[in-house]
């Protein structure tokens, strides 16, 4: 038997996609595209637009720049810390703003997504699961898992890897320990959840973990809002992240922050689609 592959590319993953889906997404993708052709982007100036993403490969580096400079268009990039900051004040917001974040923290997200981002003066938020960050697994000190149904694998990031994240300017924050629903949990294990794996990247890192983003991320079907995000609250993170579509305005509320997923290879059809009106 041979052993897997390290994703290098989005190729490698593409193609052990079943063909079924992958014809579904071919249709998805040409419906956005063909709709997406009256919008605009909102050029009101009271909203910040969460863009979140899981991985950039090697094939997806330029797509993903182009996705930058779409987005630069249209609006300044700011930091996690600095977005709760203006939901957190009340006030309108005064300006067209983005916030990146990716989920997951693979290994793609400091060798590919940071320099890109960096050349841009973009600080964006990771979320890491800490028993894949903290279980080491081979020589270079990061695990190896496989994404389930490919033949592939995937490498998530160390505290080694985190701490030079921290140090280009990036934002950690925390995904659960092993990317739990927390729908399924019970309130002490919610609790238990969120409070260790913060505690943990704090320990590791050296920093107070300020941010959570629920794994999944749909309220109601794999967290359960009005108690997941005031165990959030309790435990002492000062945002919790969601996965519903849409933007950030003022009286939104940092315990269910707006994201729109998007793939770094998506066509800027997309990005116009969701961002426009």
């Amino acid at each position: 038997m041979k052993t897997p592959k390290l994703i290098k590319n989005y190729s490698d993953i593409f193609k052990e996609i079943p063909r079924l889906v992958r014809t579904r997404n071919y249709i998805n993708h040409s419906l956005v595209k063909l709709k997406s052709i009256p919008r605009k982007v909102d050029n009101s100036n009271n909203w910040i637009r969460f863009p979140f993403y899981h991985y950039v490969y090697l094939d997806q580096r330029k797509n993903f720049s182009n996705q930058l400079d779409y987005m630069k268009k249209y609006g300044d990039f700011i930091s996690l810390d600095t977005a709760v900051e203006m939901i957190n004040s009340g006030e309108k917001i005064d300006g067209r703003y983005f916030c990146v974040t990716f989920d997951d923290g693979m290994d793609s997200c400091l060798d590919i997504a940071v320099p890109i981002l960096n050349e841009r003066n973009i600080s964006a938020a990771f979320f890491i699961m800490t028993e894949y960050t903290s279980n080491v697994a081979n020589k270079d000190g990061r695990i190896e898992a496989f994404i389930p149904g490919l033949k592939y694998k995937a490498r998530y990031l160390s505290w080694s890897d985190c701490r030079e994240m921290l140090n280009a300017g990036m934002i950690i924050g925390s995904h659960t320990r092993r990317h739990e629903k927390l729908i399924n949990l019970s309130d002490g294990e919610v609790y238990d959840e969120l409070k260790i794996s913060k505690e943990i990247i704090e320990n590791n890192l050296n920093i107070v973990c300020n941010h959570f983003a629920a794994p999944w991320g749909r309220p109601g079907i794999d967290y359960t809002q009005g108690r997941d995000d005031i165990i959030a609250a309790k435990v002492g993170y000062k945002s919790f992240l969601a996965v519903n579509r849409g933007p950030m305005t003022q009286g939104s509320s940092p315990y269910f922050i707006n994201r729109d997923f998007f793939n770094a290879h998506d066509d800027i059809s997309r990005l116009r689609y969701y961002f426009g009106e």
